[in-house]
């Protein structure tokens, strides 16, 4: 018969992929939008180049309806607040199953009573809160990693507060490469702008106001999809996480008993930590959920 704490951990691993699978998918149909709408922009700044008799006019003039309908459409059924939020529900419920896991195992209380009896009435509720995604829980394929070998504080110390702090802080860096990127990105299609439109400006007979207008375009709609701004305010939070966890770790003296009682020290350092966790995963999602 399964263990309570095994029976969470599995259930957690089915929320994480749900969680996951839901991303993937807000990521991919984000990309299509964003190239249907980049693509429409261009359509409208070669059909602009034309004389309004030719036909060029005229397919581009369909062709960027078309696209721009089709990014509407990836707008309304893919990427509306309801599936904004199931992905947020399902990776907080996910967070939360996890911290809960943790906790109990650097406590010791794996096969504890109460705790155990604790644990499944929160299963049950993140399963009732999570009611409308069970479909989505059931089709996700979650690989079932093993139980995290912990028996004790020092266990918990090293395979989750330090693993923690050392993850947060490499996200670090990756977020700022990212955002840098973007920026970079933004900065390039400004000053090709200004090229464009002081090349229009200068020669009198090169009609370039439609590329300026496409560009401008691109600009607005690379700014609205992949937000510069957004990946720092994440990056900051993951770097102030790590500050948080390893000057915590740095305050407590580690323990070298290897028994599985935590000792009220013990339970002190494992609140914090997971609480840390905690205020981190909730801001994320805050921030997140501006989308």
């Amino acid at each position: 018969m399964q263990r309570p704490i095994e029976r969470a951990w599995d259930v957690q691993q089915q929320w994480s992929a749900a969680a996951n699978g839901n991303h993937k998918r807000i990521d991919r149909y984000r990309r299509w939008n964003l190239i249907a709408l980049v693509a429409a922009a261009v359509a409208g700044a070669v059909g602009g180049l034309f004389n309004e008799q030719s036909a060029i006019v005229r397919a581009m003039a369909v062709l960027a309806a078309a696209l721009l309908g089709f990014g509407g459409l990836i707008q309304q059924r893919f990427l509306g607040e309801s599936k904004i939020e199931d992905w947020l529900r399902t990776r907080n419920a996910s967070e939360r199953l996890k911290s809960e896991v943790w906790r109990l195992l650097g406590l010791g209380k794996a096969d504890d009573p109460d705790a155990n009896k604790a644990l499944l009435s929160t299963i049950e509720d993140i399963q009732v809160e999570g009611a409308t995604l069970v479909s989505a829980i059931f089709e996700a394929s979650a690989p079932i990693k093993p139980l995290p070998a912990v028996s004790s504080s020092n266990e918990y110390r090293v395979l989750r507060a330090e693993q923690q702090a050392t993850w947060h802080r490499g996200r670090v860096t990756t977020l700022r490469r990212k955002a840098k990127r973007l920026r970079s990105a933004e900065l390039g299609i400004t000053l090709f702008g200004i090229v464009v439109s002081a090349t229009a400006a200068a020669v009198a007979d090169v009609v370039l106001t439609p590329i300026v207008s496409a560009l401008t375009t691109v600009a607005a709609v690379l700014a609205a999809h992949l937000s510069a701004s957004k990946y720092e305010r994440i990056a900051a939070g993951y770097a102030l996480t790590a500050v948080r966890l390893e000057s915590l770790l740095n305050s407590t003296l580690e323990t070298t008993t290897t028994s599985t009682t935590a000792t009220s020290a013990d339970a002190a350092f494992i609140d914090a930590v997971e609480r840390i966790l905690a205020e981190q995963n909730a801001s994320w999602i805050s921030l997140l959920s501006e989308d």
